[in-house]
């Protein structure tokens, strides 16, 4: 299976490793079995409530990323998202909790099945009674858009406290209020701000089953 994974990560590129795309809620339809979105989804980040607003990569939106910060994954690394997939959220926790065998996430996430700086990620799940292979880019969506896309009142309240600036260093500011490391994420993030490797393995989990909205509710096990 890691040999899988590895020919993967050195064939794929950033530009044609597949993003995971999101699907509008449909509210109407039977959430019977699941826990339902509004059970377990912490209150949107400041500018998510009409969903993510645009993707950029790990290397854009963190100032110094990691994947691990220090070394090791660790529950406390862990915070969800706007989504409802705290089952999953949880399921990944305990991954983190053995100290007997304190690299269980690595089963997951293979250290050879990574490639940083090209930014290419490959990951194993057991999907159905069946191991499986997934390989993503580094693009995360982030929750508050560009400073030139912005048009609600956070676009007003911020001309007019920065009037006096030159607009160039105006967008430098609002990229880094807003869009700058793990807290800038819509989705699954983690503690510190450099540290990436929980969004992307929720990214990848994602993938293998169709978008986030296909793990949006559920039970883990």
């Amino acid at each position: 299976m890691y040999d899988c994974l590895v020919a993967l990560t050195a064939s794929a590129s950033s530009d044609t490793a597949s993003n995971v795309h999101t699907v509008p809620r449909d509210n109407s339809k039977e959430t019977s079995g699941k826990h339902s979105e509004s059970d377990d989804r912490p209150d949107n980040p400041v500018g998510s409530t009409l969903g993510p607003a645009c993707a950029r990569r790990v290397g854009w939106i963190f100032d110094r990323p990691q994947f691990y910060v220090p070394k090791n994954a660790h529950v406390r690394d862990i915070r969800q998202g706007a989504k409802g997939d705290c089952w999953f959220i949880s399921s990944l926790g305990s991954l983190c909790v053995d100290t007997e065998v304190p690299r269980l996430v690595e089963n997951v996430a293979p250290p050879s099945c990574r490639d940083e700086q090209v930014g290419v990620y490959g990951f194993v799940f057991n999907r159905d009674g069946e191991w499986i292979s997934e390989v993503v880019d580094d693009k995360l969506y982030i929750s508050v858009p560009d400073y030139d896309d912005c048009v609600d009142k956070r676009r007003m309240a911020w001309d007019a406290s920065h009037s006096q600036l030159d607009p160039e260093v105006s967008r430098a500011m609002w990229k880094e209020t807003f869009q700058s490391n793990s807290d800038a994420l819509y989705f699954a993030s983690c503690s510190h701000p450099q540290e990436t490797w929980v969004p992307l393995i929720e990214k990848a989990f994602a993938k293998a089953h169709g978008d986030y909205e296909a793990i949006n509710g559920g039970w883990p096990g």
